[in-house]
């Protein structure tokens, strides 16, 4: 964004696309809430990735302890703490290096029909980008979902519904990184 910063959440799940060319492994994203309109645009439209916005605010930090809320009109819907934060040994670091400089998350270009249902445009969409990791930590971490009403969300109350419903089996480590994010749309293209 022109050195320019803004903040996002992701949820995504792996995947396998296996279709009549192509047969790829990445990350669908379910959903992406950004706290910029630039980003939402084009990443939505161009390259069929869910994004929608949020009220985002910059990470936290406090006696070593990392948190952040996302919101929609002051409804604060998801809280998001990292505790314990160690920097990862130097193997682990090259390992999450080499992972996150080649990463396929895909995507769904859905444009709906105008005045009835169904798609204009329905298509699965690969979004390649790298990561460039300079550090990172592991540690400890919680993840708080709050419902919120349609009245108090009414175009995203239903995914966060969804979301907030999904069964917690268990609390992985969590994984904070310092680097940059490079989108590569030039190879973004639709799978087949």
């Amino acid at each position: 964004m022109a050195g320019s910063s803004y903040n996002l959440i992701q949820v995504g799940a792996p995947v396998r696309f296996n279709g009549k060319r192509d047969r790829v492994e990445g990350e669908f994203a379910l959903v992406i809430w950004e706290n910029n309109t630039d980003p939402i645009l084009t990443g939505r439209e161009q390259t069929g990735m869910p994004k929608i916005y949020a009220d985002i605010e910059d990470l936290h930090i406090f006696q070593g302890h990392y948190f952040t809320n996302a919101s929609f009109e002051g409804n604060t819907f998801l809280q998001m703490e990292m505790t314990g934060a160690q920097p990862l040994e130097e193997r682990q670091l090259a390992q999450m290096k080499a992972a996150m400089a080649d990463m396929k998350p895909f995507g769904w270009r859905y444009i709906p029909k105008v005045g009835g249902p169904g798609a204009e445009l329905s298509l699965p969409i690969l979004f390649p980008k790298r990561v460039e990791v300079e550090k990172a930590w592991t540690g400890g971490g919680a993840v708080q979902w709050t419902e919120l009403s349609p009245k108090q969300n009414p175009m995203q109350s239903h995914i966060i519904k969804a979301l907030a419903e999904l069964p917690m089996i268990e609390m992985a480590p969590v994984m904070m990184v310092k680097g940059a994010t490079v989108l590569m749309a030039a190879m973004a293209r639709v799978l087949e």
